[in-house]
């Protein structure tokens, strides 16, 4: 219809100029004056206006059609929802920007909200599932920003995504070794084969509730394109380090059962207190499950261990001079310095990983709900953010080798000394 081009072409227009005032803002590093909020904000307006007058004629032209067909199927009067498989469909709701999402959630009296609304409750009570393109930009983290879920094995939610879910897998405790039980013969013509078995077991992971609270000035939230940035940068962080403690420290309890102290993590105990030597680090490698996608994550307390370490002949190792950057790799393998591991002299201060072994299995998605009425008086809204995960080893015990006696496991950890 040539009146729906029209009022997209205006409505482009109108997008274009609140691009340009971004544009400007971030060029100039300043937030918007409050004349420009005011601008951008009846901007913001008339462009929803024209998208809904947009959507109302694009209904219509399909309601026209439809009346034409022998069953007609009721359509909604917005048509931002989106097939992602596994049965579901998610609604995008329509947001330009994550901060233009926090203002309608703020309002609450936004249409587009009707798609993210958790339940039969209200927005209020039950809270509002964040729109696909928001929720995996705050879970998709980066190996900088975070240590295990990146390298971890993360299993879809599922049809049923908040529930339980449970799997097989071999048991390989005990004289079971790698292979759980199977055991192979050379035998000649004629003679029997000998029985084997192999032994199972059941994973379950669960929908642990993480949230996190975080108040915003409403002066903030009255600024998208700001609230947008900060509001991305503060839950991807808050977020990335409740996983990484748990996923590592966790007692599986109403959390996920972390690597550190799991009975499948082989404990390498240092030979000297709060220090960490050359024969550690070989101990560890002996150690280890070779194969897979090996990586070190160390603490950054651990650094001047390292650069001032010294072979028997009192020559630096792992540093040749001061004009070279700290090394990539130890002993073969790739290194990654942290901040929010043990610190030196700590359990876990040093890891030598295969994190694929670690399974992760997720909820529906971000749930977001807002108060104003909390720090009413400081003129601040509370966001509080929750998400559903869970995380477990995928082995239940140290693997032994075909020797019989020797254990090695994908989590090796650099322990106390032994008393």
């Amino acid at each position: 219809m040539k009146k729906i081009l029209e009022l997209k072409q205006t409505r482009s227009g109108v997008i274009a100029k609140m691009q340009e005032m971004n544009t400007n803002a971030l060029a100039e590093n300043r937030d918007f004056t409050a004349e420009e909020v005011s601008q951008y904000e009846a901007l913001n307006t008339q462009q929803y206006g024209l998208k809904s007058q947009i959507s109302r004629l694009e209904t219509q032209s399909e309601l026209n059609e439809e009346m034409e067909k022998p069953a007609a199927k009721p359509i909604h009067a917005f048509n931002h929802s989106k097939n992602l498989g596994d049965n579901k469909v998610l609604d995008e709701g329509g947001f330009n920007s994550f901060g233009e999402y926090l203002g309608a959630v703020r309002a609450g009296t936004d249409a587009r909200l009707e798609f993210v609304a958790q339940g039969m409750s209200a927005g209020s009570e039950g809270g509002f599932l964040v729109p696909k393109q928001f929720g995996e930009m705050l879970t998709a983290f980066k190996p900088g920003e975070s240590i295990v879920r990146p390298r971890a094995t993360v299993i879809p939610s599922g049809s049923f995504a908040d529930g339980d879910i449970s799997f097989p897998a071999l048991d390989q405790s005990g004289a079971k070794g790698v292979y759980s039980g199977v055991t192979t013969s050379w035998v000649g013509e004629g003679v029997e084969i000998p029985e084997t078995n192999f032994s199972l077991r059941e994973i379950t992971l669960k929908s642990n509730g993480l949230a996190a609270l975080i108040p915003f000035s409403n002066k903030l939230l009255r600024n998208a394109p700001a609230a947008s940035m900060l509001g991305e940068m503060l839950l991807r962080q808050a977020l990335a380090k409740a996983e990484d403690d748990a996923f590592l420290n966790g007692n599986g309890v109403a959390k996920p059962l972390g690597i550190i102290g799991h009975k499948a993590t082989k404990a390498i105990n240092r030979t000297t207190a709060n220090l960490v030597k050359y024969a550690d680090l070989v101990a560890m490698v002996a150690a280890v499950k070779m194969g897979g996608s090996l990586e070190w994550t160390i603490n950054q307390t651990v650094i001047p261990q390292l650069l001032t370490m010294v072979d028997p002949h009192g020559e630096l190792i792992w540093q040749p001079n001061a004009i070279v950057g700290i090394g990539s790799t130890l002993l073969g393998y790739p290194v990654k310095f942290v901040d929010r591991t043990p610190v030196l002299g700590s359990k876990g201060d040093v890891m030598l990983t295969d994190l694929s072994y670690y399974y992760i299995k997720d909820g529906s998605g971000i749930i977001l709900s807002m108060s104003e009425h909390v720090k009413f008086t400081q003129d601040k809204t509370l966001i509080k953010v929750v998400s559903n995960v869970d995380g477990q080893s995928s082995i239940n015990t140290p693997l032994t080798l075909e020797d019989g006696n020797t254990t090695v496991s994908p989590f090796v950890v650099l322990d106390v000394p032994a008393v």
